[in-house]
């Protein structure tokens, strides 16, 4: 187990289990925010996590990025933690899906984030900044009038696979 701990005062009870259980836990004193999983982990690895709500979101999106492709598991009552929280939590178990054929981990971000980036706007205005989206949009037969959410994962693929080819 490796653990990345920012907060000081935490480090001496991760230092008692780590002496309870030798060769079992490794400490890093550090910003999870700051260090590339990939410097901490090798290879597949499962990832448990007590975050602060405002660095969750891009701490998952971070572990969920690059080549690699990365569910409510159950919820915890804000009691469970010190101070509690004003809003409920979830453990969240995520299982990679395999890479689909033809397609950029990078490209597929870049789209979906230029998508949603505008809320309630259609493609066109949408993925005009985007390098070769409103033709693939017309190339996979994709109605530039709609929004982002009502395109479904595979309408997202064909239009990065399309990108991906021209």
């Amino acid at each position: 187990v490796t653990a990345i701990e920012r907060d000081r005062r935490c480090l001496p009870a991760l230092a008692e289990l780590s002496e309870a259980f030798p060769g079992q836990l490794k400490v890093i004193e550090g910003d999870a925010l700051e260090l590339p999983l990939a410097s901490v982990m090798s290879g597949p690895c499962h990832i448990a996590s007590n975050l602060p709500y405002n660095v969750g979101t891009a701490l998952l999106i971070g572990w969920l990025s690059g080549q690699d492709w990365p569910r409510l598991a159950m919820k915890v009552h804000r009691s469970a933690f010190t101070p509690p929280p004003k809003v409920m939590s979830a453990i969240v178990h995520l299982t990679p899906a395999a890479m689909p054929e033809g397609i950029k981990a990078a490209r597929l971000e870049a789209i979906t984030a230029a998508a949603f980036g505008q809320r309630r706007k259609m493609l066109r205005q949408s993925l005009k900044g985007l390098p070769g989206a409103l033709a693939a949009l017309e190339a996979v037969g994709i109605d530039p009038a709609r929004r982002a959410e009502t395109l479904s994962v595979d309408e997202f693929l064909a239009v990065a696979r399309a990108m991906e080819t021209a």
